[in-house]
């Protein structure tokens, strides 16, 4: 059986831990944040600009629900990414009603 000090070290040892892991986090995130920005492109179309690298060609309302974003707001992003040529929207073989998103190879580089 652990001690009392020991039980309190290892919970200060625990604290600490996840202090300097929010602290790497808060950190990482305002990096990431920055590059994205400076980028010139909004945090909701490199999601989906993300998504598509990793998981690629997708259907519109799939990729609205892997990111999180309502289809309005799906809509609005693949727009803005298509306009500027970092995606194409196409058909989708065996549904009329779906389009399926991809990436360019220009969209491909700026999200690397």
């Amino acid at each position: 059986m652990k001690t009392v000090a020991a039980r309190k070290a290892a919970d200060v040892s625990g604290t600490h831990l996840w202090l300097v892991l929010m602290k790497a986090h808060r950190t990482l995130q305002r990096m990431a944040t920055r590059s994205i920005e400076a980028s010139d492109i909004g945090l909701s179309d490199f999601a989906v600009m993300e998504m598509l690298l990793h998981k690629g060609p997708q259907p519109v309302n799939e990729i609205g629900r892997r990111v999180e974003l309502t289809s309005g707001a799906i809509t609005t992003a693949v727009d803005r990414l298509e306009s500027r040529g970092l995606v194409t929207r196409e058909a989708h073989e065996s549904d009329r009603r779906a389009r399926i998103v991809r990436l360019t190879p220009r969209g491909k580089e700026h999200a690397t």
